[in-house]
Order: C-alpha cells, then structure tokens, then sequence
C-alpha cells in the first residue's frame, strides 16, 4: 500500500506559495510561467488554498480529464505544450512512481501538478471559449477585444457539480462550420504525415489536349489531395492532359478560387505547389479566426468575407444566401470585426474623405476645371458652424494641398455617384460601410481577385440585401423601395432592430457543400496570425 500524504500538507504549501506574491502575480511552477496568474490565486484564495486536482497522493479523476482534453487539443490546431503539458506528465509519472514504489510524494511536487492542472484549465477553456490570442493586442487583423469569462467561477462550478469533464467537452466550439473545418485540418495533417503531395514541374503554360511530361506529376498531385481517383490517375497515357484531368483541374482552380479555365498558368501551378503541410497551417489559422466570433446564433446576420470576396446572409448560424463584393484594395485594407447594420440611405450623397479628395481628385481638379461639375461634385466648407456651397471657380486649386485644403467635396446623389443608390450603414470607428456601386464600376465584380475600394466594401445586389434585411419592416416592401429610390431624393431607413454583422477574414473554410475552400493571404493577415501563434500564449 502507499504511503499517504495528508491533503493538509499540500494545502500548507500551496499557502505558502501564493499568499506572499506581489500584485500583479508572476508565478513560475516546475520552470513554466502561470499564464493565469491572477485567477490561479484568486482561485486558491477562495478555496482556501485546497488542493483541486489531487487528493493525498492520488491524481483524482476530473485531473486525468483535463490532461487527456490537453493531448487532444491539437486536433483544434493548437499546441499541447502551451498548456504544460510535458510538466504535467513529467509531474504525474513521478507521483505514480511514488505510489508503485510505497513511497510518499514530494509535497511540492503536487503543489505543482496543481498549479499547472489549474492554470491549464483556465487556459483550455480562455482559448477555445473565445481564442488563443487577444487579436486586438496582438496587432492582428480582429479590432474587438476577445470576450470576457469568469475563468475562476467556472472552474468553481465544474468542481462544484462534478462536471469538469461536461465544461471541457462545452469549451469545443460545436458549431457544424467549425467541426467541418476541424475535420477538413484532420484530412490535410493527415495527409502532410503520410508524405504531403509532391511538386508540380513547371511545363510553361499547360492546355487541355497538351503532352508533356510534366502531366503525370500534376495527375499525382490531384490524386494525393482527392480530386482523381487512382483509377483515373492511373492512365494508359500518363502524359497527356485529357478530359478526365481537366475535369479535375477546374474542380480544383473552383476550390482555390481561380479561374475555372483548366489551363495549369502560373497562378494555378503556385497554388498546386503549395505543400499539404501549409494548407494544414491555413486551416489551423482559420479555426483559431473562427473561435473569435460570438457563440450564440443570431436569428438573422451577415457575415462579410473580406478574404473570399463575399457576403453571405446566416440564418440561425447557416448561410442562405450570398453575393459577391469589393473589400479594399493595398494600403486601404478593409478591417475586420464585429458590428450591428442599424440604418441605410436612399440616394445618398458622398463626402469623399480627406485622402481621396487631395491625392487622388485634386490633380484632376487642376488639370480639368470642369471636373467637378462633371461629376456633380460639389465644394463645400464649414462657415459658423455651417457647411456651405461654395463656387469652384472662385477657389486657386494649385495653392491647395492635402496640408491645406479647407474645403470638403461632396458628391450630390444620382447616377454617376460612387455610394450608387443605397448606403448600409454599420457604426464603427473605422468609417467603414457596403455600398451599392455606380454603372462604370459594375465590371470590377466581374475579376476574381476584388481589391479595388478605399476601405469601404462594395456590394453586388443592394437592392436585394435592402429587402433583406428590411424584410420585418411593414412599411419598407421591394415596391415602396424601388419607388423611393426612383423618386432620386436622400431619405434615410432604419431597420426593425439593429442586424449582426460580422466582417471576417476567412482563407479557409468549408462551404455549404462540404467542400474546402482556400483563398490567398490578400493583405498578409495569415502570416502576422501564424507569428502570434507561435509565440508563448498572453498573461490572461
């Protein structure tokens, strides 16, 4: 039998240890520091320093748990060793040495293993409940602050109720797009261990009906990622691009979010050659982007995709619908967070921001003195407290300069306005709002890559998402819409309630068909997210 080791002695030490820490704590245990240092000792402070995980010599049941929730939470593409686990371990094994050798443990060690299980369980749940990473200190792309939970009242509570096991499987994000992307980051580390695919040879510009060499290496590569298979990857001709390939290269070029020509370009073979274990990575950071939305399904929301150029209505956490959009282009990136659509304009006027004003309109200006009218732009400034018109051509345009330009522009409402005819409104501190877009622009919808606004983000069907989301209002149908802006004059309507919005930045997820979409890194945001997740996890 075992020598035992009387809990009280454990909670001497676990005394001793915290209540003569400064404030704010920094407490390091077995060589890792406590991430969670004020709500580990505020969680002993009020247990009055009772050991939580262990009981005499023995690792109690819901300790086990924890441990095994830890080895499993790489498969949410996050890094066991974050949450001390080889200490954990190392601790665990040396206490059931003890016990198979009769011999009593080292008190401090279990006040270890205690600490450790406890900050790992604030940590298991902090991340998975809301993200691994504050992505507003962080200085990713996300500008609202991660949501906050009473870490310490929730672990009072499963200890409380016995129900460690029930909080850490609840703590796994359950929504169906989650899970089907966690399953699709299985697919692909799957795949990255057993080898990953190998490189497609550049063979030039490669055509259906084309023999080259290089055809077999690109047949291989479809097979190894699922697009062929081994019956038609296996062909009598391997070195000519026939049909069945081609069927397979546009199935892929349709999943990456090229075009869906069948030719093997050089944007194409970039995206084929990009290894298994790097789409794995895309994905994990996808999943990571994904734990920062809000848990609850709002009835009705829209979800902004800036990386995937869409907009997509959600019903009840699902997409019913979707159009395509315009985010900003280099150096004007649209942000990403989370908002509410309160309100949109009919016919609206634009005051062009300061920027756009000077850098890009004032040149015109001085090359084309009838620029403004043509464009039914008008010049504005603030005189006692009032914004009045004033005459172009009383103004010395070359004395101007973004350093001094006293004036605003303001774009009267009409065809050629850049807002088109509907403006939705979201309030934010960036200025940033959809709008409808003027009939010289309706092209850009048409590119795949659509980088072209100031910021803003520029909607394909605005008459279409106006009867959405006024789709509750008695007052507001298509025809009264349709009336009102035909009648050309500014009027300003407010939703029933304010709508979810929720501008995201996805270059990976899984669509409603299960299939898995991947986009480019537009604005470098993959990179910048995967430096902060490799880095030690924030002090919470």
């Amino acid at each position: 039998m075992a020598a035992q080791l009387p809990p009280e002695s454990v909670q001497a030490r676990l005394r001793q240890r915290l209540a003569a820490l400064p404030l704010p704590p920094y407490l390091v245990v077995a060589g890792e520091r406590v991430r969670v240092p004020l709500g580990v000792v505020l969680f002993y402070e009020r247990r009055a320093y009772q050991p939580a995980w262990s009981f005499g010599a023995v690792l109690l049941p819901h300790g086990a748990a924890l441990i095994a929730a830890i080895e499993a939470i790489d498969q949410e593409g996050l890094q066991p060793t974050d949450y001390h686990l080889v200490q954990i371990q190392t601790l665990v094994t040396g206490l059931r040495a003890a016990h198979e050798q009769h011999a009593s443990p080292d008190p401090d060690h279990l006040v270890d293993l205690d600490l450790l299980l406890t900050d790992a369980f604030f940590l298991y749940n902090a991340h998975l409940l809301a993200g691994r990473i504050d992505p507003e200190t962080e200085r990713t792309e996300w500008k609202d602050s991660r949501r906050k939970i009473d870490l310490v009242a929730l672990l009072e509570h499963a200890l409380a109720t016995n129900q460690v096991e029930t909080v850490l499987r609840s703590a796994l994000p359950s929504h169906p797009l989650y899970v089907n992307l966690r399953r699709a980051f299985a697919h692909y580390r799957k795949i990255a261990a057993a080898g990953g695919w190998s490189q497609v040879p550049d063979c030039s510009t490669l055509h259906p009906g084309d023999r080259a060499p290089c055809v077999r290496y690109l047949r291989a590569r479809l097979h190894a990622e699922g697009f062929l298979p081994p019956a038609l990857a296996a062909k009598k001709d391997p070195d000519l691009y026939d049909n069945t390939l081609a069927r397979a290269v546009r199935h892929f070029q349709q999943r990456y979010g090229l075009s869906t020509d069948a030719i093997v370009g050089p944007s194409t073979l970039a995206a084929l050659n990009v290894s298994a274990m790097a789409r794995a990575r895309q994905l994990a950071l996808n999943l990571e982007r994904f734990r920062w939305l809000p848990r609850e399904s709002a009835p009705r929301a829209l979800v902004i995709n800036v990386a995937g150029f869409i907009l997509e209505a959600w019903e009840y956490g699902r997409p019913v619908w979707s159009m395509r959009i315009v985010v900003g282009k280099e150096g004007a990136a649209t942000p990403v967070f989370s908002t509410y659509m309160t309100h949109l304009v009919l016919n609206p006027e634009w005051y062009l921001p300061h920027s756009i004003a000077t850098t890009e309109l004032l040149p015109r200006i001085r090359r084309n003195p009838s620029y403004l009218t043509a464009h039914r732009i008008q010049v504005v400034q603030r005189v006692d407290g009032e914004l009045k018109v004033v005459d172009p051509r009383t103004i010395n345009w070359n004395r101007l300069s973004a350093a001094h330009f006293p004036y605003r522009l303001r774009q009267e409402p009409g065809p050629t306005n850049s807002m088109g005819r509907i403006k939705f409104m979201l309030p934010n501190p960036f200025g940033i709002y959809l709008h409808d877009t003027p009939a010289r622009s309706r092209h850009l919808f048409n590119h795949r890559v659509r980088t072209f606004s100031h910021g803003c983000i520029r909607v394909e069907e605005p008459l279409e998402l106006a009867c959405y989301v006024l789709q509750d209002s008695a007052q507001w149908t298509p025809d009264t819409l349709v009336a009102a802006l035909d009648r050309g004059r500014k009027r300003t309507v407010w939703l029933p309630s304010p709508l979810p919005v929720h501008l995201v930045y996805w270059t990976a997820w899984v669509d409603e068909k299960g299939a898995v979409q991947f986009r480019p890194d537009i604005y470098g945001y993959d990179r910048q997210l995967d430096r902060a997740l490799r880095k030690a996890p924030p002090i919470l």
